[in-house]
C-alpha cells in the first residue's frame, strides 16, 4: 500500500498525531463546553461528566495513554474510579 512513501510517512498519514488535548477539544465542541471544563473534576449530575468519560476512554483506546498520564491530564487527585 502506497509504495512510493516511506514507512514513517505512511504511519503519519494513516495514524495522525493526536494528543489528549486535541481529543478533549474536539469532544468539548460536541458536548458544548470547553476543553478546560472537560478536564475538571465534576461532582454531582452534569452533562459534561459524559463528555469527560468519553474523552478519557478515547485517550485510552486511541492514544493508548497510560492511566497515570490520564489521571494527571484530567486532574484526578488519586485513584482511577472514574475510568471504570
Amino acid at each position: 500500500m502506497l509504495p512510493e512513501f516511506s514507512k514513517e510517512i505512511k504511519n503519519h498519514l494513516l495514524k495522525p498525531e493526536l494528543t489528549m488535548a486535541v481529543i478533549t477539544d474536539v469532544l468539548a465542541d460536541v458536548y458544548a463546553t470547553s476543553g478546560t471544563d472537560l478536564r475538571k473534576v465534576i461532582k454531582g449530575p452534569d452533562k459534561r461528566k459524559v463528555g469527560r468519560k468519553v474523552a478519557m476512554y478515547l485517550c485510552q483506546e486511541i492514544l493508548d495513554a497510560r492511566p497515570v498520564n490520564i489521571t494527571t491530564f484530567f486532574n484526578f487527585g488519586h485513584g482511577l474510579s472514574e475510568l471504570d
